[in-house]
């Protein structure tokens, strides 16, 4: 049997993220009338930047197996923090993120070792944009005795998705995104959305490291954390706010 669920909010799966992504493919600032509204009010209250050049420390070198075409060119120095497919708010305000499956193909990756990540955005009380940094307390993810056979797929409801963003026109009156009363999210690949608190949710992106073309045509991607607040709270369950 399958149920129907209506639903207002964003919340972690695919989807939340095609809710947000295809919220991408118009800018309301520029006065498109054919761009996506949003039901209710949404504006930037935080941004936080990793660097792409982010390697764990005393990792193994990487990307052996990469054409030269690369804006970095391979070898890599080591295991790239790179672009994010999962996301788990801590507590103490850090972020548990997954890292994507290698560099974008099974060829090209045999040396990139799967992690689990803890970053910690920075949101400077002033304003403007933060730097994140790679904090102690993640993991590796491996299966040497073979107990996943990979044949994974799902089955569930339907979900009605209300809009509650368009990101390439995100209201920023404070300027914390440094490009003006309008910031926006560039991104193909935009895989992470996690429930803050009732007002706020926090979206990033999966930068596709060591790829380009999401705010330059030749300069790597960095892995970007936005703030987003909302005017209305989001109707979730108690445990999802822990």
């Amino acid at each position: 049997m399958r149920t129907r669920t209506r639903t207002r909010f964003l919340g972690a799966g695919p989807a939340a993220v095609t809710a947000l992504g295809a919220a991408t493919v118009a800018y309301a600032a520029g006065g498109h009338d054919d761009a996506p509204r949003a039901v209710q009010h949404t504006e930037l209250v935080g941004r936080s930047i990793l660097p792409a050049e982010t390697y764990r420390p005393g990792s193994a070198p990487s990307g052996h197996f990469l054409g030269p075409s690369s804006p970095i060119v391979p070898p890599f120095p080591g295991q790239p923090v790179q672009g994010f497919s999962g996301v788990h708010r801590k507590a103490d305000g850090s972020y548990l993120v997954m890292s994507d499956n290698g560099f974008g193909n099974k060829p090209s990756s045999p040396d990139f070792e799967l992690r689990v990540h803890r970053i910690v955005p920075d949101f400077p009380a002033a304003g403007g944009t933060g730097t994140t940094r790679l904090a102690s307390g993640g993991f590796g993810l491996s299966d040497p005795r073979g107990e996943i056979p990979w044949t994974i797929w799902r089955d569930g409801g339907c979900a009605d998705k209300e809009l509650l963003v368009n990101l390439m026109a995100v209201p920023d009156p404070r300027n914390v995104g440094g490009l003006g009363a309008f910031f926006t999210f560039p991104f193909v690949t935009i895989e992470d959305v996690e429930i803050v608190d009732r007002s706020t949710i926090a979206v990033l992106n999966d930068n596709n490291f060591p790829a380009a073309g999401g705010r330059s045509a030749t300069v790597p991607d960095e892995n970007e954390l936005i703030l987003l607040r909302l005017d209305q709270p989001l109707d979730v369950a108690r445990e999802l706010l822990r």
